[in-house]
């Protein structure tokens, strides 16, 4: 839910943004390009271990 409360999501397209850096709770951080994204309109970070940059904490 969008902390807005309205339900007017789209997805980003290729001319706004080119990739996702993401840090999760664990401080761990995902370089996602947006072509592995491409109509998502949410991130399970499983999905995408292959573009994690950092492991947390080191």
């Amino acid at each position: 839910m969008s902390t807005n409360g309205r339900r007017d999501r789209r997805v980003y397209t290729a001319d706004e943004i080119d990739d996702f850096f993401i840090i999760d709770g664990d401080f761990t951080f995902y370089l996602i390009p947006l072509e592995a994204m491409r109509g998502m309109h949410y991130v399970h970070l499983r999905a995408y271990e292959q573009y994690r940059v950092r492991n947390g904490g080191g």
